[in-house]
């Protein structure tokens, strides 16, 4: 009872199996009591969830047991594993449907987890913020930087990699919530990191977004050798969705 107290928007029965060692019987046991709920979301999935008077008092009880930490870290490696199920990596010209129906019932989830790591684990946090840039950008682009721009700023020494793909995720983020200016300095040092690691794709993938900020910012001439970089690179690599992109 106390460790279902994590999940804000309610989890399905794999998902609750997973992050807090329950079962169905335990689950069933609780809904008898009418300590939780049960209802069918717009996937088609059954999800458990407690009113929220009773899930403030879990979540007593759960801090009182020390175990928050430990089910959070779980809950956000699953999360992770569904924002690249749902393809939210959006690398331009890499196959693969943005499927954000998928992620969509479980944003107060994601939300939850953000909170705690804001606080406890940022790095962690900000690799979660940035597994989900296809849903920020097509869903929520002004909460997806609120919630990008502090976790970076808390991870200064994080992993090349992830750094990379966070400041891609809030330039794309901030680009459109139509911060155009606050959005060139996040895509020049992702590139620059793309750069460095050697990744084709994903080097060819920021030139075009900042090529492409550059023309949302009138300096269309000036963007045209990296459109052209771009372009050939994905081509070079039989990438025809980044090239159809940067045309």
């Amino acid at each position: 009872f106390a460790r279902l107290a994590v999940f804000r928007g309610g989890c399905t029965l794999e998902v609750a199996e997973a992050v807090c060692d329950s079962n169905l019987d335990t689950l069933a046991s609780l809904l008898d009591k009418s300590l939780v709920r049960r209802r069918t979301d717009a996937n088609g999935d059954e999800r458990f969830w407690m009113l929220e008077t009773i899930r403030e008092f879990a979540r007593e009880h759960l801090a009182a047991s020390g175990e928050e930490d430990a089910l959070r870290r779980l809950q956000t490696d699953l999360l992770i594993e569904l924002a690249d199920r749902a393809g939210m990596r959006a690398t331009v010209g890499v196959p693969g449907k943005w499927d954000v129906d998928l992620v969509a019932p479980e944003i107060d989830n994601v939300r939850a987890v953000l909170d705690w790591a804001a606080e406890h684990d940022p790095e962690r946090g900000l690799a979660l913020a940035a597994s989900l840039e296809g849903f920020w950008l097509v869903r929520e682009p002004s909460e997806g930087a609120s919630r990008l721009e502090p976790l970076l700023a808390r991870t200064p020494d994080a992993e090349r990699e992830l750094r990379a793909h966070a400041l891609r995720a809030l330039g794309g983020a901030l680009q459109l919530s139509g911060e155009t200016e606050r959005a060139a300095p996040c895509y020049q040092q992702s590139l620059e990191l793309f750069t460095a690691s050697g990744d084709e794709v994903q080097t060819a993938n920021l030139r075009y977004r900042v090529a492409g900020n550059m023309v949302d910012r009138g300096e269309t001439a000036a963007a045209w050798p990296l459109l052209e970089e771009s372009l050939l690179t994905f081509r070079q690599l039989s990438l025809p969705r980044g090239e159809a992109q940067v045309l």
